[in-house]
């Protein structure tokens, strides 16, 4: 009878093991969904950062092009070829109103834009 009780401590001891060996391997796995999770959510995140950063970007990045458009020398020559007095002044530069016409072109050019982007 003492045999038995020593037969049954191996199979005890083994069961034990593999209880244990799979408490662990379930560890395992729930140790990678979560870490597949924090990375998902992670990636969500820069997405969005990046998303906001892009839709900040758009505005003043269109504000910049369109004022270079309008300060350069063909812009500006379309008034001084005008030949008319309230365009341009005596000395071949353009005046007040001029420059007030390009800033309501630009304001008009970045509404229409802002509509399409």
């Amino acid at each position: 009878m003492q045999q038995q009780p020593q037969m049954q401590q191996p199979q005890e001891q083994q069961q034990d093991e593999t209880v244990a060996y799979s408490k662990n391997l379930d560890n395992i796995l729930n140790t990678d969904d979560t870490v597949l999770q924090n990375l998902e959510s992670t990636e969500k995140t820069f997405s969005f950062i990046k998303d906001s950063i892009v839709n900040e970007i758009k505005s003043p990045l269109l504000v910049l092009i369109l004022f270079v458009i309008m300060n350069t020398n063909g812009v500006d020559n379309i008034f001084t070829n005008s030949n008319s007095n309230i365009f341009v002044d005596n000395s071949g530069k353009i005046t007040f109103l001029s420059v007030l016409i390009k800033a309501i072109l630009v304001s008009l050019l970045f509404y229409v834009t802002k509509l399409f982007i």
